[in-house]
């Protein structure tokens, strides 16, 4: 491999090394959206959440005499 080849290749590595870190902290701040998602979601599903969320929509539950 001459110089000339062999600066190519590191230049290349060099791009790839760049863009593998760009892509692992766009992963990173996807992950993070994810979490979020996630902690809404299983929030909501917890025991009570359902009367709270309607309470604070102006829903009210009726019971039966």
């Amino acid at each position: 491999m001459d110089f000339a080849e062999n600066s190519k290749a590191i230049q290349l590595l060099r791009e790839l090394d760049e863009r593998q870190d760009q892509v692992l902290n766009e992963l990173d701040e996807l992950n993070a959206r994810v979490e979020k998602v996630l902690e809404l979601y299983l929030g909501a599903r917890r025991p009570g959440s359902e009367s709270e969320a309607a309470n604070a929509t102006g829903a009210t539950e009726t019971k039966a005499a």
